[in-house]
């Protein structure tokens, strides 16, 4: 059986990424109102102008970045809640939350950059839309399978948010403490287990 080829991207589709990385990296470090073009276009190795090619201007720069890490997820949740979902899919989604969040590891600080952001005009306002999204997929997901009233259901996904996005904020601490490769398989999979061990205790109620 012929294997299936892939498509390579182009050079244009290169420099997107790359862009993005940078975007990335720099409105998490610095948020999206003190990181400029500029800033970005150092870092990617292009000249500001470059920048235009493939963006219009930051603010779609900044909703390329949101869309690229989370897409994956809202297409993952939304698959789930097309039929009852079962405690073993339940049970598994905090780990693959967390091993898309692993592609994208600078996210996380602007996930919480949103949740500050909320009812602002910015762009990273904006950014919130996505989580409340997300939250309300979250929500329908956990209301299955999870006991308790409403309000316990929503911590419950709060928690497991913290664990899925605060793990990779603690990146300079656990590499300060202990040494730890947080982006390593090992270091993962041992997250991945204390997830699921978290998860399980708010099944069982």
């Amino acid at each position: 059986m012929k294997a299936q080829q892939t498509t390579k991207p182009t050079k244009g589709e290169m420099t997107a990424q790359r862009i993005m990385d940078a975007a990335e990296k720099l409105f998490a470090r610095q948020g999206y109102q003190a990181t400029t073009l500029r800033d970005i276009a150092e870092d990617a190795g292009l000249r500001e102008p470059g920048i235009y090619n493939h963006f219009a201007n930051k603010e779609a720069l900044y909703a390329a970045v949101l869309e690229r890490s989370l897409r994956p997820m809202e297409q993952r949740i939304a698959r789930l809640l097309e039929a009852p979902i079962t405690p073993a899919e339940a049970l598994a989604l905090p780990g693959e939350i967390l091993r898309l969040n692993a592609e994208h590891p600078q996210m996380p600080a602007l996930f919480y950059q949103a949740i500050q952001a909320f009812h602002e005009g910015s762009p990273a306002g904006n950014a919130a839309e996505w989580m409340l999204r997300l939250f309300a997929q979250g929500r329908a997901l956990n209301r299955q399978v999870m006991p308790g009233d409403d309000d316990s259901v929503v911590l419950q996904g709060i928690a497991i948010f913290n664990l899925c996005c605060g793990y990779f904020l603690a990146q300079p601490l656990l590499r300060e403490l202990a040494g730890i490769d947080a982006l390593s398989d090992d270091a993962l999979e041992k997250q991945q287990r204390l997830m699921e061990r978290v998860m399980r205790a708010f099944l069982i109620g």
